[in-house]
């Protein structure tokens, strides 16, 4: 029976451009694997693959945590010259893109960049707006450490079972609604602000209304 692993990314995968490893060994002693979604001709993902090299290169090594990139590129040169700037391991580039269409499927994937955390052991979803969590990390290194705290806190579920934000619109207001929720000071702030601002416009109505 396939692990879990090799069922997701097939019995290989790419170390860089021009080496593959069994994906077996590579998730062997991982906790987590982060599936990146990205493109070459995408510049949001150009601008976050840096912050997300910097964030693998400190924190995810060291705290048992791949990342696979899911390439949605054109053309191989493309490819290669995009993944060659990465430090992580890829999906195969030849034979792979009806493998990659169906993790997408089943993730819901909608656009690039996307950032999925699941579970090595079950290939159960921890987190599929992980994006959002590396940025608001920045370069501190406690909150960075922190975030890959929570994922192996959080408890995995089944795909299937799973609440998909997808990304894009709905994505990031998901995430808005997970902050809020995980931190009650800002709906409290947000309500206090909302106040002033309708005794603002209660005011201009008045002095409006004494014109």
């Amino acid at each position: 029976q396939k692990s879990p692993m090799v069922a997701i990314f097939g019995p290989n995968l790419l170390s860089s451009v021009e080496k593959s490893e069994a994906t077996s060994a590579v998730m062997k002693g991982k906790d987590l694997v982060l599936l990146y979604f990205s493109a070459s001709w995408c510049p949001p993902c150009q601008k976050f693959t840096p912050v997300l090299s910097t964030f693998y290169e400190k924190h995810c090594k060291k705290n048992n945590v791949e990342i696979v990139y899911v390439s949605s590129d054109k053309d191989i040169p493309s490819f290669n010259g995009y993944y060659g700037k990465m430090p992580w391991k890829s999906f195969l580039v030849d034979n792979t893109a009806h493998i990659k269409q169906a993790i997408a499927t089943r993730l819901k994937i909608s656009g690039v960049p996307t950032l999925v955390v699941l579970d090595v052991k079950t290939g159960h979803l921890v987190n599929d707006t992980a994006r959002f969590d590396v940025i608001s990390a920045g370069d501190d290194d406690e909150k960075c450490s922190e975030v890959i705290k929570q994922w192996k806190e959080t408890e995995a579920v089944p795909i299937e079972e799973a609440q998909l934000s997808g990304s894009g619109q709905g994505g990031i207001l998901m995430r808005i609604l997970q902050i809020l929720t995980r931190n009650p000071m800002y709906i409290v702030g947000m309500m206090f602000l909302f106040k002033r601002m309708m005794e603002g416009i209660k005011r201009f109505g008045e002095e409006e209304g004494e014109l």
